[in-house]
């Protein structure tokens, strides 16, 4: 019940702020006024001009993590009261983890003090412009703080950015466990970056390598306050200098049972993903798979692409059990040819002279383009008479 109410909240919430303009307009939530925006989403090495590395990027700092396969998980502490929030990539609120909100609360109300000239924030904040910008970075209650000459920020204004992890499990599982509520204790929160959207909207932004080192700050600050934090990781740093050194990384990772890796340029800002920006300054780096896999089943897509194709597969021997069965959107199929190829296999396959439903798992082949392929066969046959079309893609 508690998530049924979640998801009709979110998705009222998600009507609400699909009017405003999304560039302008910085979404909030019914707990405090606090800003959630989009956290920084990653683009794939060398997909783009901006996502290319060059000698000069070396020179600049790249720092290397690994890749995780969880969900986007933003935290913070309400403004409004000693709230910890969390919501995704899309801005939905997450369900309450008793477990990982007390641990947060304590992260939080033990990180050390911002004080200017750190991190990269204004020296002396002897002009208006200077001293709003250290407020936006943690000044409680609009006011500042002095003490020995120093203007100290109270209250660090940090948003924490991560994945809901657990190593070993699928994606599936983590995502599942993350829609719960109460105190289950089953998924980690593992952070690799953090932003500042006030200080963001007072012009200024911190870089990476100062986000980065503020990080491990708040860490090192746990571990010499003697905290213990079960559910809370930091996710390790490794400085960089080539393209082999990351290579290096990556397959150390995969042996690891990682997805990948993550390079991250040390000079860059926190970008916001709205309207789903991928940002060249945090580029992913997977290995490429090709291997075979046999179709087990097939069923269709969900809202847009409802009635359309999607291929059930097999792993014959997976790492994870919970790994073996995945399924595979057909890319070289048009639209029409998917939702043709969908209506063919529920008419012609047959179970104890029944129609297959879309569900079942009788239907096995390998695609490929031989005469004896049985979805060429039903190509041939059944789709291309449904689509009106002499071609076969």
């Amino acid at each position: 019940a508690i998530r049924d109410a979640l998801g009709l909240y979110n998705k009222q919430r998600k009507r609400v702020t699909a009017s405003t303009n999304s560039a302008q307009c910085i979404p909030t939530h019914s707990i405090s006024t606090d800003p959630m925006p989009p956290p920084m989403l990653l683009k794939d090495l060398d997909s783009s001009a901006d996502s290319r590395l060059i000698p000069q990027d070396f020179i600049s700092g790249i720092t290397v993590q690994r890749k995780l396969n969880g969900v986007h998980f933003v935290a913070f502490l309400s403004s409004c009261g000693n709230k910890v929030i969390g919501y995704s990539r899309t801005g939905r609120l997450y369900p309450e983890q008793d477990y990982l909100e007390t641990e947060l609360k304590t992260l939080f109300n033990n990180m050390p003090r911002l004080c200017p000239g750190n991190y990269g924030l204004p020296r002396l904040g002897n002009s208006e412009e200077e001293l709003k910008i250290l407020e936006a970075y943690g000044a409680k209650g609009g006011t500042l703080s002095t003490s020995n000459s120093k203007i100290l920020l109270t209250f660090p204004r940090v948003y924490l950015a991560g994945k809901l992890y657990l190593h070993g499990k699928s994606l599936n599982w983590i995502s599942g466990q993350a829609r719960k509520s109460g105190d289950s204790t089953a998924l980690e929160f593992h952070i690799f970056d953090i932003f500042f959207p006030y200080a963001k909207q007072a012009g200024h932004d911190m870089l990476s390598r100062d986000r980065q080192a503020y990080l491990s700050s708040i860490f090192q600050n746990i571990r010499k306050n003697k905290i213990i934090l079960l559910h809370l990781k930091r996710i390790e740093n490794f400085p960089v200098y080539s393209i082999d050194d990351i290579k290096l990384l990556m397959n150390n990772f995969i042996n690891e049972g990682y997805e990948g890796a993550v390079a991250r340029r040390d000079n860059s800002i926190f970008r916001y993903s709205y309207n789903n920006y991928h940002s060249g300054e945090v580029l992913k780096i997977k290995p490429i798979f090709t291997d075979e896999f046999p179709v087990i089943s097939f069923t269709q897509g969900k809202g847009k692409d409802s009635g359309a194709v999607i291929w059930i597969c097999e792993i014959k021997h997976p790492i994870n059990p919970n790994d073996k069965i995945f399924s595979v959107v057909p890319k070289e199929y048009t639209y029409a040819e998917r939702k043709a190829l969908f209506q063919c296999l529920q008419e012609t396959i047959q179970i104890n002279g029944k129609p297959l439903q879309a569900k079942a798992l009788a239907f096995r082949t390998y695609e490929g383009e031989t005469d004896c392929d049985p979805v060429r066969q039903l190509f041939i046959k059944c789709v291309i008479p449904k689509l009106g079309n002499n071609s076969l893609k």
